[in-house]
């Protein structure tokens, strides 16, 4: 990973997947984004612990521009996957990466798959 990496967990719920990461990678920058208000809260709480790399938006993923980010993570729906696809091919850039913890893109194979355990669901991962 280089130094200057931006992550964004889309529907980051409390907050985990980005405050954990942060603390691991200091250096870089991770962001969250959250429709529901209380988790949003959650999260933008535990963000002003986690350290200034780390910010939530009370926010829906659509009105985000995919091309800021160097890697989006969703841990969303098997019904979000065909349009979230769409906007991941208009938008990110080449070089970028697309995660998708448990959900497939129907009818687009990931290029990583990643398990850290048979009963652990599986981590999708599709370089764009």
């Amino acid at each position: 990973m280089h130094d200057d990496l931006s992550f964004i967990d889309i529907g980051s719920g409390f907050g985990g997947v980005s405050v954990s990461l942060a603390r691991l990678r200091p250096q870089q920058s991770f962001f969250g984004v959250e429709v529901a208000p209380f988790p949003w809260l959650v999260s933008w709480l535990r963000a002003k612990w986690a350290g200034p790399k780390v910010r939530f938006y009370l926010k829906d993923y659509l009105q985000l521009d995919f091309a800021e980010f160097d890697v989006v993570f969703a841990y969303l729906s098997p019904a979000a996957m065909p349009d979230l696809w769409e906007k991941v091919s208009a938008e990110m850039r080449p070089g970028t990466q697309f995660m998708s913890y448990e959900f497939k893109v129907p009818g687009v194979e990931a290029d990583l798959t990643i398990k850290s355990n048979e009963n652990d669901p599986v981590l999708y991962v599709w370089r764009i």
